[in-house]
């Protein structure tokens, strides 16, 4: 036998074929299927086949008004919830961190304005001597000027503009250029750091309009600019510099309630969304301040600092705090532990691929790690078995039970933080081990296969949504009023339940902020009632007992709401039909870019929706159902030219989308 035929059999994971009676199923007749098509639903129980819907209600619409059952399919759950977290985020963003990004810029860039005056620059060199610094006056005062440079850039973007000293204003020229340009990585000339540039490309709903750029712009610049602290990889001179600006920042932000209000609330609303910042934020720094040497007043006795010991007492200090959990290693990038004043967030998967990358070995990770580290074995088992990534980096094994280790023992109360997070833990529960008691279809690898095709295939959207503020990983209405016909709901009631747990961390977030609106509010309060819904129905499915007439009729009415809750959240008042919706925004296919390494990073995400037909048991009858589910991709991309929705959607439709995972044979029907 040759090894690819190998691989097929193990991948489809079938006994005997014809195992499902196909011809036994009541409504066969109201579907056309191709051989192949037929031949791997007579296998496995269902079979997906490649389709084109634009969104994955669009099958759920036909089955309404053609009587045809329905499969109600976390993947169509998933994708409203991307819709619900992508608008929300949106929204947020444009009505109310736009506006305190810009606030927050224009009053820190006040503070350094004038200090960086040449006739100040004796003033400056009072504190920077304090420091343990020896350099001389002028360069102190060339300090404080990059400083003023590093809070110029912001502004540029965010529809504010002054007038700043011919030297800052080149240094801002040197920087806005590399960032119009998407550059590659380089030193920066505000500070001695490697930037890189190509991440300043919009990409994921920052494409949407000239103010979400913006916004994308000027936060990318203060969550990607490090001010590194000592470390064994980090020029002592630089680290020093880098220390002092890092403090100089944070005490500035400090003298004004206002700022420090306005600091809180960006990181806060952000946090909560998607997760704490991996770099050390101004509160830590402030902290560590009053820890190295207590008592201090360090508000009116900043002047005053100690001798040259302090930034070593500094560090130490600051170092207590936590130690950063991520270490990626990037050509020309700073390293090691940094404050920044917007930090990229640290992030489960985030973490995990970092553990799951080696130069050159395995420069790349890949989303099947990430659900392998959660505690997927057969995720594991595609990675050893058709991958072999233990052949090229022997250690790959012991790394990958590293990162599942450490998150084996997280509870509701970790998974619970921020909508990230809760996210992510949803979708681990669609690949937790199947109930003996689960509908056959549900027992074959093939349906293992599938169930982390959906998983991946929202993980690459909730890696969209969160593209700005995700650290990546480095190495180098209306229907027929006839009754519905009878349906069925793949039975994840552990699934429906954490993501009924996740809509609620959304809604105590939006709450929190006063970021939900009536119609956010009302949409909520019906995915909360279905999803409830689906967790009871899929416990009954999985006991044996049919569903209530009422229940029945639940399940099918999903099929007709859930393009309504859709243009709502889309669109608000103005739009009835999803057609309506701007283009962009109306094709599902997303994608993200996850890892950078030398000149090419990893892209995630999903095309168009394709079919999936179930056969399943209904009031002691065999049922074809169908449904829709994602379809998911993973490559390697240029860096220079990271993928924008649009550019993706243009690659979808043109045919020119790479191909979905080998794995995905198991359930996916070839042409």
């Amino acid at each position: 036998m040759t090894r690819n035929l190998m691989v097929f059999v193990m991948m489809a994971g079938f006994a005997t074929a014809a195992s499902f009676p196909l011809d036994s199923a009541i409504n066969i007749n109201q579907f056309k299927l191709s051989a192949g098509a037929r031949e791997m639903l007579s296998r496995n129980g269902f079979v997906v086949v490649p389709d084109a819907h634009e969104q994955l209600f669009e099958p759920y619409e036909t089955d309404w008004w053609e009587g045809v059952p329905s499969f109600v399919t976390p993947d169509l759950m998933l994708q409203l919830f991307h819709l619900f977290v992508s608008t929300t985020l949106r929204r947020t963003e444009e009505d109310q961190l736009y506006v305190r990004l810009r606030e927050f810029s224009m009053k820190m860039e006040n503070k350094f304005r004038n200090e960086s005056d040449p006739s100040l620059a004796a003033y400056f060199g009072v504190p920077w001597r304090l420091l343990g610094c020896d350099v001389t006056g002028p360069a102190q005062a060339e300090s404080l000027r990059r400083v003023a440079a590093y809070l110029r850039i912001p502004p540029r973007w965010l529809d504010y503009d002054t007038t700043m000293p011919a030297e800052v204003e080149s240094l801002c020229r040197v920087e806005l250029d590399r960032i119009d340009q998407h550059a590659s990585r380089a030193q920066s000339v505000v500070f001695p750091v490697g930037l890189d540039y190509s991440q300043f490309e919009p990409r994921g709903h920052y494409t949407r309009s000239d103010w979400l750029q913006r916004y994308f712009k000027a936060m990318m610049w203060y969550g990607l600019v490090p001010f590194p602290l000592p470390g064994p990889d980090v020029d002592e001179r630089v680290a020093e510099t880098s220390t002092q600006n890092a403090i100089k920042v944070s005490l500035a932000l400090a003298e004004s309630d206002s700022l420090v209000q306005l600091w809180q609330e960006i990181y806060d609303i952000t946090q909560f969304f998607s997760g704490p910042s991996e770099a050390y934020t101004p509160r830590e720094y402030l902290t560590a301040l009053a820890w190295t040497r207590p008592g201090r007043n360090w508000a009116r006795e900043y002047w005053m600092l100690p001798d040259s010991t302090f930034l070593s007492d500094f560090a130490t200090e600051v170092k207590r705090l936590r130690q950063p959990k991520l270490h990626p290693v990037a050509a020309g990038m700073t390293t090691g532990a940094q404050f920044r004043l917007f930090g990229q967030r640290y992030l489960p998967d985030t973490d995990i691929m970092q553990q799951l990358v080696n130069w050159p070995a395995r420069p790349f990770p890949k989303g099947l790690d990430v659900f392998a580290a959660l505690g997927s074995s057969r995720a594991s088992q595609i990675l050893s078995d058709i991958y072999h990534e233990q052949e090229g980096w022997a250690d790959y094994p012991a790394s990958l039970a590293k990162a599942e280790s450490a998150f084996a023992g997280r509870d509701d109360t970790f998974w619970y933080q921020n909508v990230y997070y809760a996210w992510l833990y949803a979708l681990r529960a669609l690949n937790e081990p199947v109930p003996k008691s689960a509908p056959r279809f549900m027992q074959s690898t093939a349906w293992q296969d599938k169930s982390l095709n959906s998983s991946l295939g929202s993980w690459s959207e909730l890696r969209h949504d969160a593209i700005l503020y995700a650290t990546q990983t480095y190495a180098e209405n209306g229907g027929p009023d006839a009754a519905g016909a009878k349906s069925y709901c793949e039975p994840e009631p552990e699934f429906y339940r954490r993501l009924v747990g996740t809509i609620g961390v959304l809604e105590q977030g939006l709450d929190r902020y006063s970021a939900k609106t009536p119609r956010v509010a009302s949409s909520l309060q019906w995915f909360r009632q279905t999803l409830q819904s689906l967790q009871t129905i899929s416990g009954k499915e999985l006991a044996g007992v049919e569903m209530t007439d009422e229940e029945q009729c639940h399940v099918w009415a999903i099929c007709r709401d859930v393009e309504g809750i859709s243009c709502t959240l889309a669109e608000g008042d103005d739009v009835a039909h999803w057609f309506q919706v701007p283009e962009t925004d109306r094709f599902m296919a997303c994608v993200a870019d996850v890892a950078s390494s030398l000149d090419q990073c990893l892209e995630v995400g999903v095309g168009a929706g394709n079919t999936i037909y179930v056969l399943v048991p209904i009031e002691g009858k065999w049922t074809l159902t169908r449904g829709a589910v994602f379809s998911y991709r993973e490559f390697t991309w240029p860096a220079s030219d990271r993928l924008t929705d649009e550019k993706w959607q243009q690659m979808v439709r043109d045919g020119k989308a790479p191909a979905a995972p080998v794995w995905t044979k198991s359930f996916v029907a070839g042409d």
